[in-house]
């Protein structure tokens, strides 16, 4: 389906819920869903699964979800999170608005690095 891949990086405002009022003491061992919004440029007919599909796409999410989020207990490292679901919230077969579209990501931050046990 060509790149899908957001054209002018991705904007760190779109990071929705990541983990408010949560606190990740002891966490270590317990997962939490973590839910990503962005536009992104896609061609026609793209959705949700094509994402999920790419692993050096989902590896590029893993990492921006990671570098966006800030915790009083540590750093986020990309390996404690897992891109488990992707949603095109447009219509794939519509011509983008913008050229852009709204898309959804959920992942799991499952804390196993060293930065998130301290």
């Amino acid at each position: 389906h060509g790149s899908c891949f957001p054209s002018r990086g991705w904007p760190m405002a779109a990071l929705l819920a990541v983990l408010a009022a949560v606190n990740l003491a002891g966490a270590v061992g317990q997962s939490v869903r973590v839910i990503y919004e962005d536009r992104m440029a896609l061609p026609l007919g793209v959705v949700g699964a094509d994402l999920l599909a790419s692993t050096a796409f989902k590896e590029s999410v893993v990492r921006q979800i990671a570098g966006a989020m800030v915790l009083a207990e540590g750093e986020v490292q990309p390996q404690d999170l897992t891109v488990i679901d992707a949603e095109v919230l447009e219509d794939p077969n519509a011509r983008a608005r913008q050229g852009t579209k709204a898309v959804r990501f959920t992942a799991r931050l499952l804390p196993r690095s060293q930065a998130m046990e301290e």
